[in-house]
């Protein structure tokens, strides 16, 4: 809170500022624990380790992947103006990452598209044609084979 009237932000409440921590905090996986620090309790005094509160990201590369790909998505910036900036130019590696990862999705996204409407046929031609158990039994294991295939 002193970090906030520092720079002049003033919240209601404690209450309120901790839920703005939250959301914009969701999406990240956080670890808290107590952890020892040298720390001073008066300037005169000497220094002595205590263990006080630390909470950091589990994953940097994760938690910066992701919020590249929600800044990107949302559109908050456009890729372009992300790669010219000096300082986060330096992520190109993740903005391509972001990119052969939409498009594995989208492909994903077809296939299953398309197995969906082949499983359709498929159970309209066994309907129409009256094949027995055995028969359908065939079908399918043979319509499992070309998913593997695929």
């Amino acid at each position: 809170k002193r970090w906030l009237k520092k720079y002049g932000v003033k919240l209601p409440s404690e209450k309120i500022s901790r839920q703005i921590a939250a959301e914009l905090l969701s999406g990240f996986e956080i670890t808290a624990e107590k952890l020892p620090f040298s720390a001073k309790s008066d300037r005169k005094a000497p220094s002595t380790v205590q263990l006080l509160p630390c909470a950091y990201v589990t994953s940097l590369k994760d938690t910066i992947f992701s919020y590249l790909e929600s800044v990107l998505s949302e559109g908050e910036v456009s890729k372009d103006d992300l790669l010219a900036d000096e300082h986060l130019g330096r992520f190109k590696s993740y903005v391509a990452a972001v990119d052969e990862a939409r498009a594995l999705d989208d492909q994903a996204d077809a296939i299953e598209d398309e197995l969906e409407e082949q499983e359709s046929q498929l159970a309209w031609l066994a309907y129409k044609d009256g094949v027995e158990d055995a028969m359908a039994e065939v079908v399918f294991d043979e319509a499992c084979s070309m998913v593997q295939d695929l």
